[in-house]
């Protein structure tokens, strides 16, 4: 193969250019021409400043960056500290396992009852709010009554209903079988 000769084909003040291989028979006349686009989805940036491919990379790196920090500010399974409902039920479970709590951290008694088929807890002077969460997390492992109410379907309605029935806190009694 021979070497390239270039040849002008418009004389202008710049100078442009086109390349043709010693021995082609082909000449081409006119400007040369630019090659076509790619059809694989690769695009060039444009001389425009569109913005290029690797603003959007580098800004959904950041992002799961901040993500991944979050994650592990929130502890061990994505969670913040417990909340005081889950501090109480953990406090009522204790007592039903024996530890010997005559009081929770609201300041009212806790008293156990055992059965040979179970365990009875009666925690009282609870405030209502506690009441709702710390009523609906018992519910899951065994039966709740609330102010001497028992709902066998409960919803977070109705639990708000019975734990606002007293005045002066509220009394949940938590049985579970054995």
């Amino acid at each position: 193969m021979t070497s390239p000769v270039f040849l002008p084909f418009h004389p202008t003040p710049h100078f442009t250019a086109a390349v043709v291989s010693q021995g082609s028979t082909s000449h081409h006349s006119g400007p040369p021409h630019r090659p076509a686009r790619r059809s694989s989805g690769h695009r060039t940036p444009d001389p425009d400043g569109e913005p290029h491919h690797g603003f959007w990379i580098a800004l959904a790196v950041l992002l799961s960056c901040l993500a991944g920090g979050g994650l592990l500010l929130a502890g061990p399974g994505g969670r913040g500290p417990p909340t005081a409902a889950e501090l109480l039920t953990a406090e009522i479970q204790a007592a039903a396992d024996g530890n010997g709590m005559t009081h929770h951290r609201f300041g009212g008694t806790l008293s156990v009852v055992r059965r040979p088929d179970g365990v009875t807890v009666v925690a009282e002077k609870i405030p209502p709010k506690i009441c709702v969460e710390t009523s609906w997390l018992l519910a899951q492992k065994g039966q709740v009554t609330v102010n001497s109410t028992f709902a066998a379907r409960l919803s977070t309605a109705k639990l708000t209903e019975m734990c606002h029935l007293s005045g002066d806190g509220a009394k949940i009694v938590w049985a579970i079988a054995r």
